[in-house]
């Protein structure tokens, strides 16, 4: 099939029932292998849609020829797989007709037999079937970091993460909700955040075809970050009953000592200790709040895909 413009995305995928999209950096073959599983294992009757975002800039020459059902798009500079799939998604989803859409990773985490395993839990009320995921593999050091950040994750929001980019989406709610600015921070942060009727499935990781992953240090430090945007407003409303509560302590320990000086006795020595406490934590909800904040105005500064998308389709 003709796949020399862009238009003829909507032809590709017109009889699809499902459009499997993932983003790959270095992992082609990897992203040929999970599509072709994915269609070998497919129900009965339930056809595929197969679409690779590459972000390897034309230096990953692993791409099967043999994936003609399939369309791989290249992106003008590397964005990230979170940026990525939202940017390739907000092109794409306008001009396809398949009522599900199926976002996972190509480095072989997600597989190819939990595609079907959401498939099948979802129903005609909900908008989003996520998968849960389970342990966490790599470096000791990334490891520590990501239970790191997940406990400061669910210190800041009150929500815990359980999922990532691998869902099963209805394609008139994602379309819907792709224009939001914060899908360009951060996909999986977003459909995490964003309220609708979903259920979760319980999906055990696989293993890379790599070994490990390709994301820099860097890269997974601003990944983490960026997962906070979206809950920017649940930070602040954390943050302000925060200020609150410090507020009340210090008042109620000021009025405290006062009470002891009218009485002509010394304050016990633990007072001031527990005031200095009480001010320090004061002083950290203030910062919190104010650095919530300014990540809520850095938010809604942002407009939809802003930046110049020339999105290309390789035959």
């Amino acid at each position: 099939m003709d796949t020399s413009a862009p238009g003829n995305t909507v032809v590709r995928f017109a009889g699809c029932d499902i459009l499997v999209v993932m983003p790959s950096y270095m992992d082609l073959p990897s992203a040929c292998r999970l599509m072709s599983e994915i269609r070998a294992t497919a129900p009965l009757g339930v056809l595929v849609g197969g679409l690779v975002i590459d972000e390897s800039l034309g230096r990953d020459p692993g791409w099967d020829p043999s994936n003609a059902d399939d369309l791989r798009i290249a992106l003008p500079y590397r964005m990230g797989a979170q940026s990525a799939l939202s940017a390739a998604l907000a092109k794409v989803l306008p001009e396809c007709a398949s009522p599900w859409i199926c976002t996972m990773d190509s480095d072989g985490e997600d597989c190819a037999k939990d595609v079907w395993r959401l498939w099948a839990a979802r129903s005609s009320d909900i908008d989003m079937v996520l998968a849960i995921r389970g342990k966490r593999q790599g470096s000791t050091l990334f490891i520590l970091g990501y239970r790191g950040f997940r406990a400061l994750y669910r210190g800041l929001t009150g929500q815990s993460i359980r999922s990532g980019n691998f869902a099963l989406i209805r394609r008139d709610w994602l379309e819907s909700n792709i224009v939001r600015p914060e899908f360009q921070l951060t996909y999986a942060g977003t459909i995490a955040s964003l309220k609708c009727e979903r259920i979760g499935i319980r999906c055990d990781r696989g293993s890379r075809d790599g070994g490990r992953s390709r994301m820099r240090t860097t890269d997974s430090v601003s990944d983490a970050l960026r997962w906070l945007l979206p809950q920017s407003g649940r930070i602040a409303a954390r943050t302000l009953l925060a200020l609150m509560i410090t507020a009340a302590l210090g008042i109620i320990g000021l009025l405290w000592i006062f009470a002891f000086n009218v009485r002509g006795t010394a304050s016990p020595g633990w007072t001031t200790s527990a005031l200095l406490l009480v001010g320090g934590g004061f002083g950290l909800a203030l910062v919190l709040f104010l650095v919530s904040s300014v990540m809520n105005g850095l938010l809604l500064l942002g407009k939809p895909h802003s930046r110049p998308m020339d999105i290309s389709i390789i035959p």
